[in-house]
Formats: structure tokens, C-alpha cells, sequence
């Protein structure tokens, strides 16, 4: 036991910030951005039943219109005015409106290519374009507004703050800024025209709004806002902070940042999912595992509370209630539940709303690796072969998930193996599980696996996105412990109903996925000092350093050949 608690010691003090985010900036066609708008502004229009078709049109016009923000594009100002003009049409639906809107739309002249950033509160957090809109109604007195959106999600929910004071019959302008710089210390520079718009509104004595999800781990995007507002001349007192959520303070990791923070006045918003959902089981935080697993904390899996998603149980008990996604990302997120409950690889679900799924509960128990069958392997190279053929992807990155290897193996190990981007190039990407363990399956009544928690988590902030099917081969390998033989048939089962063979590319990415999930549970750990969850990451660290001394000395030793850098 000495030798144990040692090692846990030696597992606290090597935590850094390893790489787990993936940079979500991609060049996506100008058109086919509008064209998204227009389709779920008609959706809105003409499909009754799908009531988040005008909250997603919203978002989409934000992320329109944050890309032809940031690349100075002279229709950039019709789009916000779409934006606005969608915005007060979630306020108040006006369908006389949302006809003009379409029509307005055919003469929107946008570059060929955007640079695009997902939101990530609406795409992962349950963050809602109206939750800060009660905000508007605490926020203090004043002739005028002047509301700043932080791009990207600040966009939309600048729009939405604006919209709401106008309909209230008070006077609001707004536009939209990017921060740059480290993510720990961003700063802001006007532009000479938002220079220009802030005296102006500083000669009207205008409050000033800035609005954006968060704050994050730093909040010094908060405060690079605030504080270039009051080097413009703007006092701390005719500044106000409007997010989505009330952070710790002392928690946040910006320089200087308790000092700073309380300069400015801060409001956070009122989450529509908290009030929706209040009288339900809350399943989030990793609280699932009390539901689902009988017996002792001892045999539950780790997590990672901070990250979960948002979930709750339905009052009878027969749906699991499971944010995924609003806007493109939450459509595309629902067509891959449809597909997989279809093809009897996920749960059913009956229906979906602010980006909400009701999955339907499967009759069954969570599995342990020991319970594992031949047939199961099987079931597992079986789904991997469905994903491939269902869940195409475009060309994924392989520099930057190349690098991302290569920079946490440094990190753990030194400089052993640095690989090649050819390694991890991949000609046919897909949208993988990236949930393989155990406990993401439930054996049904009839002894079938059936897989949850397997439609996000593949294409969301995290690495590592559109890959290599043997992402998830790896996995299963790994987090099954499958034996030798085991682990022969679960490839051998996938080559004989794909017709592709990975075998050669398990090595790299049995180590490309262990480095990852160990870098996962070492940046968690900080999180949950104190917490049942503590012990039970850092046994998951050593176990994943375990695994990877293992393949390494396979791959140094020579006993396995990989590609590698020269």
C-alpha cells in the first residue's frame, strides 16, 4: 500500500497542462454558411414540429457573421443585422418577418471561404441564446446601451441582450470584438471604427455591456474587454460584465485576477436548463454513476465532472434527458442518434428539444472488462465497421493531432518517439466513439451490447476528431484489456466485414490514444482535489503510464515496428 500511495504522490506532482483541446477554427464555404440560415429560417417557417429550427437559425447567423466579422468583409454589417433581425423573431415570432429575412438573404455577397469557430456553450455546454436575456432586465438604468459581443458565441448572445433592450423601448447598439493573445492573458486593440463607435457612445453616457460565454479557465478574455473599454476612458462603473455562468474567482488563472475582476461589475445569466429540469434527478457531474452502477463508489468508473454534460432522469423514470447540441452541431449530433438507434447500435429516443435528447433507458447493466465474450469482441469490431461506413468525415488534421502526441509523450516520457505526420495521416477519416470502455455498453435483455454516449464525444472540443477507425479499435483494445488473442480477433472480425485491414496501424494509435487519455485524467485531476473522483484519476494515470511503458518498450525494444520521424 506504501508503494502505491508514493506512486499516486509522484502522479499529483507531474500534472501539467498536457494537450486535450482541439482547435476548432475551420475553413468552411461562405455558402454554404447562408445556405444553413436559410434552410432552417424556412425549416422555422413551415415545420411546426421542430422547435429549435429559429434558436439554431440564430446561432448559425451569429457564426455567419462572426466569420465575415473576423475577415473584414464588407457585407459583415448585413449580416448582423440578420442576426438582429433573428434575434428579436426568437423574442417574438413574426412570420411576416422571417419571410423579409429570406428574401434579404439572396443578395447577401459572402467570400468563398470563412473561418469559422463552433460555439462551444451551445454545441457542448446547455448554454441557450435567450439564458442571458433576463439578464437585460436586472442591468442598471441608463438613456443608452452600447453591448460588446465577444466572438464567437458573444456574437448571438450580444444580438439577443440587444434585442430584448430594444423591445423593451430603450436605445442599443452593438458590435462585436476578438481578444488575441495567450489564452491566460488575452488583450484586446480597437479597430480605429470600434474606437470611433466607443467615444461615441462614451459621449452619450451609454452603458456598456460586454457580453459572452463564460468566463473560462482564465477570464482574461472578460478582462481584456473591460479593461480596453476603460483605457478608452470609460469608467469601471459605466461597465458591465454579462456571462453565462458565476465563476470562483480565486479559481480563474489570469495574472493579477481577484484585483482585476472586482473592478467591474459582473452578471451571470439565468440557465434555461436549470429551470426546465429543476424537479428532475440530476444525472450530471458525473452523478450517472449512483444511478447506474449498484454497490460501492469503489467500483465506479472515473470522470471527469466538470467536462460531463449536462443529463437528467424523466420524473417516471423512463428517459435519460441528455443535452448534445444546439444549432449545425446539434443537428448533426441527432442525425448520428437516428442512425445509430436505427441500426439497433443505440438507444431510442422519442424526442428533442433546446437541444435536449429523450434517450429512452435500456433494461440492462453497465459491463466490467472481465465480462467480456467472444461474441462481445465481435460486437465491438462490428459497430467499429458500422461507424466507418455510416460517419464519414472531411480530411482530418494530422499535423495538429500529430503534434499533439508528440508534444504530451514529451511531456510524460521525454523525447522517445516522435512521430512523422504521415503516421497519422489518414485517407479515410471518420466520426469516431472516442467512448469505448466498458461501462459505456449495457448488455440488453436479449445479451445484446447496445452502446451509449456514443454521438458526440467523437466531433466535439476534445481530440481527436475526425480519425482513423483504429482510434476506436485502439480503445476497445485498451480499455477491454483484451488479451493478445482477443484483440486478434476483434481486428480480424473487422477486416473480414470491411474489407480493410488496420493491424499495422495499431501500434501508433494503441500509443497515440493511451498518451491521450492519460493527458485527459492529469488535466482533470486539479479539478477534483478533495473529491471521490481524486483517487480514482489518478489510479487511471498510472494505470494509462502502465500501458505505455509497455507498448513503448514493444516499439524500442523492436519487437514492434512503427513509422516514425528519422
Amino acid at each position: 500500500m506504501g508503494s502505491f500511495i508514493r506512486t499516486f504522490e509522484r502522479a499529483k506532482l507531474s500534472t501539467s497542462d498536457f494537450w486535450v483541446f482541439r482547435d476548432e477554427r475551420e475553413p468552411v464555404g461562405g455558402a454554404q454558411l447562408v445556405d444553413d440560415v436559410r434552410r432552417l429560417v424556412r425549416r422555422a417557417l413551415h415545420s411546426s414540429g421542430d422547435s429549435d429550427a429559429l434558436t439554431n437559425a440564430v446561432i448559425a447567423a451569429g457564426s455567419l457573421e462572426c466569420g465575415l466579422a473576423d475577415a473584414n468583409a464588407p457585407c459583415a454589417h448585413r449580416a448582423a443585422d440578420l442576426t438582429d433581425a433573428l434575434a428579436f423573431n426568437l423574442l417574438q415570432r413574426d412570420e411576416v418577418s422571417l419571410r423579409q429575412i429570406l428574401r434579404r438573404m439572396d443578395h447577401l455577397d459572402v467570400p468563398e471561404i470563412l473561418v469559422i469557430s463552433r460555439p462551444e456553450g451551445f454545441s457542448y455546454y446547455a448554454l441557450h441564446p435567450c439564458d442571458l436575456v433576463v439578464v437585460a432586465d436586472s442591468l442598471p438604468q441608463s438613456a443608452s446601451y452600447a453591448v460588446v459581443g465577444i466572438r464567437s458565441v458573444g456574437t448571438t448572445l450580444s444580438a439577443m441582450i440587444t434585442a430584448k433592450l430594444r423591445r423593451a423601448g430603450k436605445q442599443a447598439q452593438r458590435i462585436t470584438v476578438r481578444p488575441s493573445g495567450h489564452p491566460y492573458e488575452r488583450t484586446l486593440q480597437f479597430t480605429p471604427q470600434q474606437a470611433e463607435w466607443v467615444q461615441s457612445h462614451h459621449h452619450t453616457r451609454s452603458l456598456f455591456v460586454v457580453v459572452d460565454e463564460g468566463p473560462g479557465r482564465s477570464g482574461s478574455t472578460f478582462l481584456s474587454v473591460a479593461e480596453a473599454l476603460r483605457k478608452a476612458g470609460i469608467s469601471s462603473a459605466s461597465i458591465v460584465l454579462v456571462g453565462s455562468h458565476c465563476p470562483k474567482v480565486a479559481s480563474l488563472c489570469a495574472p493579477n485576477i481577484e484585483e482585476r475582476w472586482r473592478e467591474f461589475n459582473f452578471l451571470a445569466a439565468e440557465r434555461w436548463a436549470c429551470g426546465a429540469y429543476q424537479n428532475l434527478q440530476y444525472l450530471g457531474g458525473g452523478e450517472w454513476r449512483s444511478f447506474l452502477f449498484s454497490g460501492s463508489e469503489r467500483d465506479w468508473p472515473a470522470c471527469w465532472p466538470q467536462m460531463e454534460q449536462l443529463k437528467f432522469l424523466s420524473k417516471d423514470g423512463a428517459h435519460i434527458i441528455k443535452f448534445e447540441g444546439l444549432g449545425t452541431q446539434g443537428e448533426s449530433v441527432r442525425g448520428r442518434a437516428e442512425c445509430l438507434a436505427d441500426a439497433g447500435f443505440g438507444a431510442q429516443f422519442d424526442e428533442t428539444e433546446n437541444g435536449f435528447i429523450h434517450y429512452r433507458r435500456i433494461a440492462g447493466g453497465q459491463l466490467r472488462e472481465h465480462e467480456i465474450t467472444r461474441a462481445d469482441v465481435g460486437r465491438l469490431a462490428d459497430y467499429c465497421v458500422f461507424r466507418r461506413r455510416e460517419f464519414p468525415a472531411p480530411k482530418t488534421n494530422a499535423t495538429m493531432f500529430t503534434n499533439m502526441i508528440n508534444f504530451n509523450l514529451s511531456l510524460e516520457f521525454g523525447n522517445q518517439i516522435h512521430f512523422s505526420d504521415e503516421v497519422f495521416n489518414c485517407p479515410a477519416p471518420v466520426i469516431p466513439d472516442s467512448r469505448m470502455r466498458p461501462h459505456e455498453w449495457i448488455r440488453d435483455a436479449s445479451g445484446r451490447l447496445i452502446k451509449t454516449d456514443g454521438v458526440s464525444h467523437g466531433d466535439d472540443h476534445f481530440f481527436p476528431g475526425p480519425v482513423d477507425i483504429a482510434w476506436d479499435l485502439a480503445g476497445s483494445a485498451i480499455e477491454w484489456n483484451l488479451s493478445a488473442t482477443a484483440e486478434e480477433h476483434l481486428l480480424h472480425r473487422f477486416q473480414r466485414q470491411s474489407g480493410h485491414d488496420v493491424g499495422a496501424r495499431m501500434p501508433e494509435y494503441k500509443i497515440a490514444y493511451a498518451i491521450f487519455q492519460l493527458a485527459c485524467c492529469k488535466m482533470a485531476l486539479p479539478t477534483t482535489q478533495g473529491t471521490r473522483d481524486e483517487e480514482k484519476l489518478l489510479a487511471e494515470i498510472i494505470r494509462y503510464n502502465n500501458c505505455l511503458k509497455l507498448l513503448l518498450a514493444d516499439v524500442t525494444g523492436g519487437r514492434i515496428k512503427i513509422r516514425q520521424a528519422a
